[in-house]
């Protein structure tokens, strides 16, 4: 087991990412991001990301997709994360384009990771969200704090 996250710079996604000193100094990843449009569950899909880009939003986000049903369960992957995706051809442009990820355990946040690594930009971890969706699938603590507070290390 390494001691940092398989993730960042998707097109770079073997280079490791950690909370250390030495981490944190690389260079960070840069996005025009005048108007960003936040993930918002059930309703970042393709139409809503190109509509809002057609009113100059410069960054969008895909929904948050729940990273154990994204690897383990083709027709969600299907629903909620490819067929939301741009064929390469469009002659609309789609990008960049974030993905957040939910989730607890850390080997399936990065399978889900890597699944969908070529299709974004970048990936987005929600440990904890306030939303009732978050809050049914379990990313929230027993005390009520979110999962994001806690600290954890990724292969």
């Amino acid at each position: 087991m390494s001691d940092g996250v398989a993730i960042g710079p998707l097109a770079a996604a073997d280079r490791r990412v950690s909370t250390s000193a030495a981490a944190t100094a690389r260079a960070p990843i840069t996005f025009k991001h005048r108007r960003v449009v936040a993930p918002m569950v059930g309703c970042s899909d393709l139409a809503f990301r190109l509509l809002c880009r057609a009113h100059e939003a410069d960054l969008c986000y895909t929904e948050m997709l729940d990273a154990g049903r994204l690897v383990s369960e083709p027709e969600y992957a299907a629903a909620l994360f490819w067929s939301q995706l741009l064929p390469a051809d469009a002659d609309y442009y789609d990008r960049p384009l974030i993905a957040q990820l939910s989730g607890r355990e850390p080997n399936t946040l990065v399978a889900a990771a890597r699944l969908i690594e070529h299709r974004v930009d970048a990936v987005d971890l929600n440990l904890g969200c306030p939303q009732r969706k978050a809050k049914d699938g379990g990313y929230v603590t027993s005390t009520g704090r979110t999962a994001g507070n806690q600290t954890r290390r990724f292969d």
